[in-house]
């Protein structure tokens, strides 16, 4: 679907319902964000919506939040692979998408439907997986996936790489010149044949980013506290 390019702030990966996420520095960036600016949600905004979590009050908290924002400003809630199907209870007036293509050649999605790992990879992960979630488990901690492949760097390397080129090669073929996605964690931003690839990032790190898509400039930055 596409939409008007307009003054926006993109985010990923917030992770609501995480011991990992950054609350308070989330609603103050909200509270930052320009009266005309829209915001992009640009998936797994939700950690698990089938369990209680970890940090229920807190996501409760933003979630509601969110849902007064968007009654005031534009709010596009692009679904990731944790929560491609949940709505909140009360969304206001939150848009809810698979992806959304600003003007005519920014494509915006979470990015895992580019990340399809198998053989060996795919092994390693799922056990990778397995081992940490046992040991997290215990502390009462609640770490994406992210957080046991940084534990291997050449893995977690080949993952951003692997999702970066398929993300520009997807672009590419559909005709935009920018993507933006979420999903690894690991905010970036890179030229691959000719194709603009940022990634936004996740507030479950220690150094959260946004991206400000603005009639003239798109920038990658640091949220500052």
């Amino acid at each position: 679907m596409q939409d008007h390019k307009q003054h926006a702030y993109v985010v990923s990966d917030l992770h609501l319902g995480s011991s990992e996420t950054q609350y308070q520095a989330f609603l103050e960036f909200l509270k930052r964000l320009p009266a005309e600016a829209a915001l992009i949600l640009n998936g797994d905004i939700v950690n698990d919506p089938t369990r209680h979590q970890v940090c229920e009050a807190e996501k409760e908290t933003v979630l509601e939040r969110l849902c007064n924002e968007s009654l005031h400003r534009r709010v596009i809630w692009i679904g990731g692979n944790n929560d491609a199907d949940y709505r909140p209870d009360a969304s206001g007036e939150i848009e809810f998408r698979d992806h959304i293509i600003l003007g005519k050649d920014i494509y915006i999605c979470h990015g895992h439907q580019f990340l399809q790992l198998s053989g060996c990879t795919a092994c390693l992960q799922k056990i990778l997986r397995c081992v940490y979630g046992r040991i997290t488990g215990r502390s009462g901690r609640t770490p994406h996936t992210a957080a046991y492949l940084q534990r291997i760097p050449p893995l977690y390397r080949m993952v951003c790489r692997l999702l970066a080129h398929n993300a520009s090669r997807f672009a590419r073929q559909h005709g935009c010149r920018t993507i933006i996605c979420g999903h690894t964690h690991y905010a970036e931003e890179h030229t691959i044949n000719s194709i603009r690839y940022l990634n936004a990032g996740a507030w479950t790190e220690p150094q959260a980013h946004s991206v400000l898509i603005t009639d003239k400039t798109m920038t990658l930055a640091e949220v500052i506290p």
